[in-house]
């Protein structure tokens, strides 16, 4: 600011002498007065606007250098020689102790900058990518003698919440007043995002920091076993694992198994089904189905990820339905066949449930029910066990919900399990001399779910409600 003001002059001409002062607080700790005094020559020529705006430049830069008074009348004569015939002197006072060495303000004992007592926030180091982080804690502003402006720089999304309001990247804070700040985190992982707040001297960051592993839930469904064939025990479903996984960046694959082959009489047998597996987690191949004749030892069902139903044979070993593997499938149901022409075999296990027992003369064993997950955001059942076959005049039973296969009581076919569900397929039916074929276990499925937009590539890839999903319906890479 110039202020110009009018004094008598000491000159016998009575000349008036304008007298621009420039005051300037640094850091807000102390002020320079500069005082220049032009004195009109006794022709009356003044120095020019320009030329005195020039010159309080030139004593500012010089004042930069010094921590003392500045002779500058060389200066000020050489632009007195640029405006005309004036006789020009400068006179720079300054006051002792306004500056220190090197032109740095000094330190008075008795001014002190406006700062807060300090404070920090929390770094946030586990944030989702894209994920909107507020810090945890308020700081409470105190400290200060007067109300001050803080703030923001850094991320350009950051924000101030003073008082629970957005305050913008500025704000007036006073003693009491409540601060944090709000920002989204980056959309790449293992990536920092930085805030830092300033107030006069004080200054303090705050980071945000995305995982660096991407977290996954996954469901991984093993193929279905097998149905039997001659009054054959239906066929258990595949083995179900799900939870969640932290991956680092890397391909990892998704191996899906198929469903084990139906038993055909005096043919061939029932299968397993096979393993499926993701990130270390493999979930086991449903077990087969009983398949009775010629061997009852050799065709006995087979234990899975939940076992295989046992035969409807009058006075056999292979009645007994096959386990089932802990944390993954269970036991499948026994046959019965109290007297030749009314036999009925076990129902395959289910992930969910065993299967069930056939009731002696009355129906077949009923295939376990499989256990459900949301993972695609629709609740559906995996590694239902198939349902038993029958003999003519006694009830198949029914396969398991999950994709089990109903068995039958005829030389028709049973049921399939259903594809990519892991359902066990269903046994076989007898009439007469006709024997009917065991159905094929459901393949098997991987899928993969993570929180935002796709950030990975393999399977079928789709969107819903905030997640996206990679379905593998056959073996695969999961890359990010």
């Amino acid at each position: 600011m110039i202020h110009l003001r009018k004094r008598i002059s000491p000159y016998p001409s009575g000349d008036f002498v304008t007298t621009p002062r420039v005051d300037s607080h640094i850091r807000g700790k102390n002020m320079l007065r500069i005082m220049i005094s032009f004195i009109r020559n006794p022709n009356g020529v003044a120095l020019t606007e320009m030329g005195m705006l020039l010159a309080l430049v030139a004593v500012v830069s010089l004042l930069a250098v010094s921590s003392t008074g500045i002779e500058v009348n060389r200066l000020f004569r050489s632009l007195g020689n640029d405006v005309g015939s004036v006789r020009s002197q400068a006179l720079v006072a300054v006051e002792e102790g306004d500056l220190g060495p090197g032109g740095a303000p000094a330190q008075n004992g008795d001014e002190t900058a406006n700062n807060p007592e300090p404070f920090v926030f929390g770094d946030v180091v586990d944030a989702q990518p894209g994920s909107v982080v507020t810090t945890q804690e308020s700081a409470t502003i105190a400290g200060l003698s007067s109300a001050d402006t803080l703030v923001l720089t850094g991320a350009i999304d950051a924000k101030l919440i003073v008082n629970g309001f957005d305050a913008g990247t500025a704000s007036l804070v006073d003693n009491g007043d409540l601060v944090q700040v709000r920002m989204a985190a980056s959309t790449e992982y293992g990536t920092v995002k930085l805030a830092t707040l300033q107030l006069n001297d004080f200054m303090t960051t705050w980071s945000v920091t995305t995982v660096s592993d991407l977290t996954v839930d996954y469901l991984v469904v093993a193929g279905g076993g097998g149905g039997g064939a001659y009054i054959g025990g239906g066929g258990g479903g595949g083995g179900v694992l799900s939870g969640t996984v932290a991956l680092a960046r890397g391909s990892y694959d998704a191996v899906v198994g198929h469903g084990g082959a139906g038993g055909i009489f005096a043919v061939s047998l029932s299968q397993s089904g096979e393993n499926s597996s993701f990130a270390g987690n493999t979930a086991i191949g449903g077990g087969r189905g009983g398949h009775w004749y010629p061997s009852e030892v050799l065709f006995a069902p087979e234990a899975g990820g939940s076992g295989g139903g046992g035969i409807g044979c009058v006075s056999c070993s292979a009645r007994s339905g096959a386990e089932g593997s802990s944390g993954q499938g269970n036991s499948g149901g026994d046959g019965s066949n109290p007297s030749n022409n009314s036999g009925a075999a076990g129902g395959g296990g289910g992930a969910g449930a065993p299967g069930g027992d056939s009731v002696a003369s009355v129906r077949a064993g009923h295939g376990g029910d499989g256990i459900a997950s949301a993972v695609t955001g629709v609740n559906s059942y995996y590694g239902g066990g198939g349902g038993g076959g029958a003999e003519i005049g006694v009830a198949a039973g029914a396969g398991g919900a999950g994709g089990g296969g109903s068995g039958t009581n005829s030389d028709a076919a049973a049921d399939n399990g259903a594809a990519n569900t892991g359902g066990g397929g269903g046994g076989a039916g007898h009439v007469g001399l006709a024997k009917g074929a065991g159905g094929n276990g459901g393949s098997g499925v991987v899928m993969v779910r993570y929180a935002g937009a796709p950030v990975a590539t393999g399977g079928e890839i789709t969107q819903i409600d905030g997640f996206t999903i990679h379905t593998f319906t056959s073996s695969g890479a999961f890359a990010w």
